[in-house]
């Protein structure tokens, strides 16, 4: 009898933290597709001509940039094989149907076609390209790549293999800690955009690193914002300073940053409180997450 007690107890403890993980996937998606949603809607408000109906425009962006948030959601998801195949090639597909979803919200911030153009993250550049022929294949540099370049190997040294293997600039400390905060937090990775560095991963797979990919996807996706300005820029930038940013530079303004530290602050007394940390850990674990 005792046995068959152990056996429920342990099936129910199972079952409880199978439904509390799925939970968790359903809030993160949630997340996603809203903040995908409410920001390609408020770009498409903010973009489309004075005439539109204002409310079926934001309707329609926000169908769109939702979609667009399921593709982010899953580019996401699949950053779990990183570390469960042990194999960082597996970051590539993770790359590509993220990139997808960015490309969508961003065609619905901008009112353009559903799937016309199309942009993908690669290190310090930006290739932008599209299915109508009148808008050129385009590769801008990104200044902020440098200052994370910078801020990275200020912790390890560059790692020329992972990042041909994933497609992020990756520094590796030899250590497994690469620094200690003031509270005496144990950091074994960092992200700093467009770079980052991580340690020698404790659990011997490169969980790490697909925490740090999470980040770094993260940062892309409030570039989002750069739509809610395309007017403004038009209206009050110089032609030649538009026409360098058109081809050869692409702002990308960090604005996940100060959005970070919000959420950091407001939720200081639990590291996973912060819904950055707790989306890359859940995405690179692919287990419950103690909040």
């Amino acid at each position: 009898m005792k046995y068959v007690l152990c056996i429920v107890l342990v099936s129910l403890f199972f079952y409880e933290t199978s439904a509390q993980k799925g939970a968790q996937k359903a809030e993160l998606l949630a997340y996603n597709v809203l903040f995908s949603g409410i920001t390609s809607g408020l770009g498409a408000v903010i973009n489309s001509p004075k005439t539109k109906n204002k409310k079926r425009v934001f309707l329609t962006g926000f169908w769109q940039g939702g979609i667009g948030g399921l593709l982010k959601y899953s580019g996401k998801e699949l950053i779990y094989q990183v570390g469960n195949q042990e194999s960082l090639y597996f970051a590539w597909p993770a790359r590509i149907v993220h990139s997808a979803g960015l490309s969508i919200c961003e065609n619905a911030s901008y009112v353009r076609p559903f799937l016309k153009n199309w942009q993908f993250y690669l290190g310090f550049l930006r290739f932008d390209f599209s299915v109508d022929n009148s808008h050129p294949f385009r590769v801008r540099f990104l200044p902020e790549a440098p200052y994370a370049i910078y801020m990275a190997s200020q912790y390890g040294n560059f790692n020329i293999s992972k990042t041909i293997q994933t497609g992020s600039i990756i520094f590796q400390n030899p250590n497994s800690i690469i620094f200690t905060l003031k509270d005496q937090t144990q950091v074994p990775g960092a992200s700093f955009g467009r770079a980052f560095t991580v340690g020698r991963d404790w659990r011997e797979t490169d969980y790490t690193i697909a925490h740090e990919i999470i980040h770094e996807f993260q940062f892309n996706e409030y570039q989002i914002f750069n739509s809610f300005l395309n007017r403004p820029a038009k209206k009050t930038v110089g032609k030649k300073t538009q026409k360098i940013f058109t081809n050869y530079v692409y702002a990308d303004i960090p604005y996940f940053w100060p959005f970070y530290k919000i959420f950091d602050y407001k939720s200081k007394d639990n590291y996973y409180g912060n819904i950055f940390e707790f989306e890359a850990e859940s995405s690179a674990s692919n287990k419950y997450v103690p909040r």
